[in-house]
């Protein structure tokens, strides 16, 4: 490779009793402890035990980061290592005369194992408790890798110029429809994190993309709590499994014992991408069963996304856009109000059966990913969203006016008996209570290269009081990204046109971005 990367790998041939269907096995490395020997190679004891041929690999990316635990086989600048990967699976199935190669690696092998889909010819992957963006799961570890490889790019223009090393809905974006390749995504249900920042994000995605171009099976088991491997039993089941359906597809109900998901080809009548949105105002779904009004306008430079304010009971629910901008612009109406239409506002929050901020963030972030950043706008309940899906993608620019920070420490007995009716059990889930505060996404998801201004009235004692320690906590806790909280008088919770503007462009000053823009009177 021209950055003097070498491609480590553990190769045994087949033993008596091995048959061509029984395929080529291929084992992909998750993270290490820093002070594990390089190569580092797994399951090769449990393959060995197997007539079936192997290849294993180590991650080269350790040369370049050896203090690193986890690489994702990002490469460098100028070597992408997931082609030679593939060539090589390729080239020992055609030697030994396998049928089918069958890639599997669990957390960042994983990862890898569904990047190498689209290269791969007949082959079934098995990512088990993937990771599916890396900026989702650890921007420290990100920052190693495009520090050491990639010149110390931003986080952003990684994105943009390199996107498919980093998150697999960019690396499946050209993928050619297939059916020699087929996906089973395998995930421990009591991974919470790992559901929600990265299985529930690229499954929405791909539903909002019109489907995958694989068939792509989901498989859920109940293993131990936290970021757990199968037991090596499992494992083998999971095996046997996928190859036994390579060859021979189920039909009519499955008798697995997991639960089992099927994506079809086409998953969706909605608009499948707000990158591609072609109409002044469609509808766009953002979680399973909810769907948002989008609005646009039409311009040029970086897109801004507005999240919709509470609304008055009875109003029409779809939105109104309350900036002027010469740029690309969106609003979105709150998908949950369609299921709680005495409500002023559901925070964009979904329900129990659906993340409408993962969804949102699914969708703006491809929109980030086509120009290189996005702004995201909101005004109480909106900046409150806007907020969350900041930090679900790792990236942009967020304007928030009088955001709430906490649902439950908004207005009392009226917001906690709405976090009951939508979650009730599920309301003292790690991964939800993420979704009721802000503070707590912000542990829960790490932090990204965001820019944020938090704009407050302080003639509100009720937000001062409630919402803007919270803020200013928030603000201090950004390491990577920067903040300003930026205090305004009103009798209201609007300053009106003059009142936001001059509080934009002085927060724009402090967090260095450039926005040519106009504020509208509200509708």
């Amino acid at each position: 490779m021209s950055s003097g990367l070498r491609l480590p790998v553990l190769v045994r041939g087949a033993r008596a009793g091995w048959q061509p269907s029984d395929g080529l096995h291929v084992s992909l490395p998750g993270a290490r402890k820093r002070d594990t020997r390089i190569p580092y190679f797994v399951r090769v004891a449990s393959l060995g035990r197997q007539d079936a041929p192997y290849i294993a690999f180590s991650d080269p990316t350790y040369e370049l980061i050896p203090d690193s635990t986890l690489a994702w086989f990002i490469g460098t600048q100028s070597d992408d290592l997931a082609p030679v990967v593939a060539e090589t699976i390729e080239h020992l199935r055609q030697n030994v005369g396998a049928d089918l190669s069958v890639v599997s690696g669990s957390s960042g092998g994983g990862f890898f194992a569904l990047r190498l889909a689209p290269l791969l010819e007949c082959a079934v992957i098995l990512p088990v408790n993937a990771q599916t963006d890396t900026f989702r799961y650890s921007p420290q570890l990100t920052r190693m890798a495009l520090d050491a490889g990639f010149n110390a790019a931003a986080d952003h223009d990684a994105r943009v110029r390199w996107g498919e090393r980093f998150s697999i809905l960019d690396s499946w974006a050209n993928a050619r429809p297939r059916q020699d390749v087929r996906v089973t995504y395998i995930q421990n249900a009591n991974d919470h994190s790992h559901v929600r920042l990265h299985q529930r994000p690229f499954l929405e995605g791909i539903v909002s993309r019109g489907g995958s171009p694989f068939p792509l099976m989901t498989l859920t088991y109940n293993g131990a709590p936290g970021h757990t491997s199968p037991s090596v039993n499992q494992w083998q089941q999971f095996i046997e499994d996928a190859v036994r359906e390579w060859h021979e597809p189920m039909g009519g109900e499955s008798e697995s014992p997991y639960s089992v998901v099927t994506i079809g080809e086409k998953a969706n009548e909605f608009e499948t991408s707000l990158a591609d949105m072609r109409h002044a105002e469609s509808e766009v779904l953002v979680a399973p069963g909810l769907k948002s009004t989008v609005t646009r306008s039409p311009g040029e430079g970086v897109p801004v996304v507005e999240l919709a304010p509470a609304v008055r009971p009875g109003s029409r629910r779809r939105p109104v856009p309350t900036l002027d901008t010469k740029a690309p612009f969106y609003a979105f109406s709150d998908a949950g109000l369609s299921c709680f239409p005495e409500m002023t506002t559901t925070w964009h929050v979904g329900n129990r059966d659906g993340d409408v901020l993962s969804g949102l963030a699914v969708q703006v972030r491809e929109l980030s990913n086509r120009n290189g950043d996005v702004r995201l706008v909101g005004r109480g309940p909106g900046g409150y969203a806007a907020l969350h899906v900041a930090l679900r993608m790792g990236t942009g620019t967020v304007v928030a006016f009088s955001p709430e920070m906490s649902i439950t420490g908004h207005d009392g007995a009226r917001s906690q008996e709405f976090v009951n009716d939508v979650f009730g059990d599920q309301s003292f889930d790690s991964d939800v209570m993420a979704r009721l505060d802000v503070l707590r996404a912000l542990d829960l998801f790490g932090q990204g290269d965001i820019r944020v201004i938090i704009a407050y009235n302080a003639d509100n004692w009720w937000y001062v009081r409630n919402h803007l320690p919270s803020a200013e906590k928030f603000v201090r806790s950004l390491r990577i990204g920067t903040g300003i909280i930026v205090p305004f008088l009103s009798g209201n919770n609007d300053p009106g046109v003059e009142g936001r503007s001059k509080q934009l462009r002085a927060g724009l000053r402090h967090i260095g971005v450039s926005w040519e823009i106009e504020l509208a009177e509200r509708k």
